[in-house]
């Protein structure tokens, strides 16, 4: 079943993309392309807009579902496309309508957009915790949605496969910002357990984070459960020895012995699995 002209301008209001005033002018406009003629067409409306900037494609599609699975409007963020980098499940970026008109990811979880399995009491206690480097969270328990102010990048792993040494200067910065957000975890009790380079993120503004996924607490790098990123792709690269006990769970001491490894990977531009057996 489609979606009627009349449901998408709805839709654009609803969603707060546009008040009424502003759909009648878009509908004047239309029609003034289209020898005087009105939308009589949803998605011929909606192609119209994208071409304008006035929707993206991703909230096109959205708003031409006969179902949509979850808002595009969450109080004043609105979201304008999937975060298609690795490793974020979920995750939007979104715009704010308040006066910074600030930009961030946004991950909604109730319901969450995807199959995760989310622990409120972590999320909270994982919200009071910050510290330099360590990806920041706002969970709004009104609205559903955690807030995360990342800027645009890729994670460490896109740089190093590459083969090459990173550049001298993302060295320091790299060692300030995991070291620092994992003693921030460390320091209220809790831990990280996937500290890899697949869980720091380079920013394009050239600043470092250290991912958290705070759905639900760690498993282990051997265990996997549903959380909001990707599993890790060699889930014991960074394993402590430790992990070789039965029901060896994470703790700030094999998160330390993670971060040396990740480290050795930093400065060498290899990973640490990959040059260990090319030594062996």
């Amino acid at each position: 079943m489609s979606v009627s002209v009349n449901e998408f301008w709805n839709r654009l209001v609803t969603n707060g993309i546009a008040d009424a005033q502003r759909c009648r002018g878009w509908a004047a406009e239309y029609a003034a392309e289209h020898q005087g003629q009105p939308p009589v067409d949803a998605p011929a409306l909606a192609r119209q807009l994208v071409k304008q900037a006035r929707l993206t494609p991703f909230q096109a599609e959205h708003l031409l579902r006969p179902a949509a699975p979850h808002p595009l409007r969450y109080g004043a963020w609105l979201l304008r496309e999937g975060v298609a980098e690795a490793p974020f499940r979920g995750w939007f970026w979104a715009d704010s309508s308040g006066p910074e008109g600030a930009t961030a990811m946004l991950f909604p979880f109730a319901p969450p957009a995807a199959e995760l399995e989310i622990d409120r009491r972590w999320l909270r206690s994982q919200q009071s915790i910050e510290a330099a480097g360590l990806q920041p969270i706002e969970v709004s328990e009104e609205t559903g949605v955690v807030v995360s102010r990342l800027p645009a990048g890729e994670r460490l792993t896109e740089r190093l496969q590459t083969g090459e040494p990173l550049e001298r200067s993302w060295l320091p910065r790299i060692v300030a910002a995991v070291g620092g957000g994992l003693a921030g975890l460390h320091a209220a009790g809790l831990c990280h357990g996937a500290v890899s380079a697949e869980r720091v993120w380079l920013g394009r503004d050239g600043s470092v984070w250290l991912l958290r996924d705070a759905s639900g607490p760690p498993s282990g790098p051997f265990r996997s459960r549903a959380g909001w990123f990707a599993p890790l792709s060699i889930p014991g690269r960074y394993a402590a020895p430790e992990f070789s006990l039965p029901g060896q769970l994470p703790d700030p001491l094999t998160d330390q012995y993670a971060l040396g490894g990740l480290l050795w990977a930093a400065r060498a531009g290899v990973t640490y699995v990959q040059q260990s057996s090319a030594q062996a």
